[in-house]
């Protein structure tokens, strides 16, 4: 009697800080934060299917709750998507040791800066982040930047600089790895392609310079004339190019011989829930992440051509190359044109290797999808990056933009496209 019940013990799934005039904080499993951009996705189907219904139906009442909800379910993923943000320096804080181990043992003298690594990005991207981030760094210190004395040889300083830049772009966070060492020749990788087995001279000989920067990433390549404990494995820029892949990243690569190279990589804001653009073909319905869509177009047949057995259109002056949807994914053409008068539908979707148009019967709306990836063995078609289900209920695929074209087919706008044989 008189005693004061015992403090409780701090919760082993969250612990609750108060500092006297600042905001209290939370610290959470990360699991529960999956749970809950699990359940917000779940709520954005039952959303979108109650719109359908009340569209069907043409129940004003029931329209009307759908919109109030529908605001509502934005607000609550802003804020869950809000939770699961994090700095970037959660990942390059430790980078500029990895650099400096890196060019001490491999003999250089390296600078390294860091800029923007206040900007916040998705805990979901961030856990893939840092792997490519090591890859590239120790690329750069291994391949990229001279020894000093053939620095100084060709009127450089000693020590030489690598950049990390990290900003916002739209939807997108980028992520710039620049450096001032001896940069990529692409005859020369054509040559290392080739001596390798890795690519045929046909398939090499039909790479522009910038396709050829892409070489790099083919699995089993490497340029190291002896295997160390920093390169010469082949498998650093394929690693990296896997995750983006995975991540539905894009990684470009602009480099000057003699002058340095630049590696930058676009990220999603989240892999979770995105907008996408609905299209049919062959009488099914597929979708493109709107973030990889730049317009669509209605154009008459006679404007689509041919050469070299490629289908091409000009579009403001551009020849940009053009593939059929339906005959992607080997079924027949079952509904006619929705173009109206014999038009023909294009959407242009973004890729590596440029812009391409990718031909569609119609276009069906746009949906917010949470997207799941493909389980085995769907998930080995370089054509498909997820699947969702739609407000009417039915499973739609997500249509990976990467693998829609051969190597070096699609319209360059400065960046490098996949070469032929590079996806496994």
């Amino acid at each position: 009697e008189g005693a004061s019940p015992a403090a409780p013990a701090p919760s082993a799934v969250a612990r609750r800080e108060t500092v006297s005039g600042t905001d209290s904080t939370v610290r959470v499993k990360t699991s529960l934060l999956d749970s809950f951009i699990n359940a917000v996705g779940e709520m954005t189907v039952l959303r979108a299917r109650l719109s359908r219904i009340a569209q069907e139906r043409g129940d004003e009442e029931l329209a009307e709750v759908s919109e109030r909800l529908d605001v509502e379910v934005r607000n609550l993923y802003s804020r869950v998507m809000g939770v699961r943000l994090m700095p970037l320096d959660s990942v390059t804080s430790i980078l500029p040791r990895m650099v400096r181990d890196v060019a001490r043992r491999r003999g250089r003298e390296v600078s390294f800066e860091v800029h923007g690594q206040d900007l916040e990005v998705d805990r979901s991207v961030l856990e893939v982040l840092l792997d490519p981030l090591i890859h590239i760094l120790r690329n750069s210190v291994d391949h990229g930047i001279e020894p000093p004395e053939e620095r100084v040889a060709a009127g450089k300083p000693r020590e030489g600089n690598i950049r990390l830049l990290a900003y916002r772009e739209r939807e997108k966070t980028v992520i710039q790895i620049s450096d001032d060492g001896r940069g990529l020749d692409p005859e020369r990788l054509r040559m290392k392609a080739i001596d390798q087995g890795i690519l045929t001279a046909d398939a090499v000989s039909r790479m522009s310079d910038q396709e050829a920067l892409q070489i790099i990433c083919l699995p089993g390549f490497s340029t190291a004339s002896e295997v160390t404990d920093t390169s010469g494995r082949g498998v650093g820029m394929n690693a990296v190019k896997n995750v983006l892949d995975r991540i539905g990243g894009i990684l470009e690569i602009d480099s000057i011989p003699g002058k340095g190279t630049t590696f930058q990589l676009f990220l999603p804001r989240s892999v979770a829930i995105v907008p996408v653009l609905l299209v049919s073909a062959a009488g099914e319905v597929f979708g493109f992440p709107l973030s990889r869509v730049t317009r669509t177009l209605s154009v008459d047949p006679t404007e689509l051509h041919v050469s070299r057995g490629r289908r091409f259109c000009l579009v403001e002056g551009e020849t940009i190359p053009v593939v059929n949807l339906a005959e992607v994914f080997g079924v027949s053409r079952r509904e006619k044109r929705a173009g109206g008068n014999g038009e023909e539908l294009l959407v242009l979707v973004e890729r590596e290797g440029g812009e391409i148009a990718v031909q569609v019967d119609a276009f069906a709306g746009h949906e917010e999808a949470f997207v799941k990836p493909l389980g085995k063995p769907m998930d080995r078609i370089p054509c498909l990056g997820g699947v969702f289900i739609s407000g009417s209920g039915r499973p739609i695929f997500v249509v990976e933009t990467g693998g829609l074209l051969p190597a070096g087919a699609a319209r360059s706008r400065g960046n490098p496209a996949y070469p032929a044989g590079m996806r496994s």
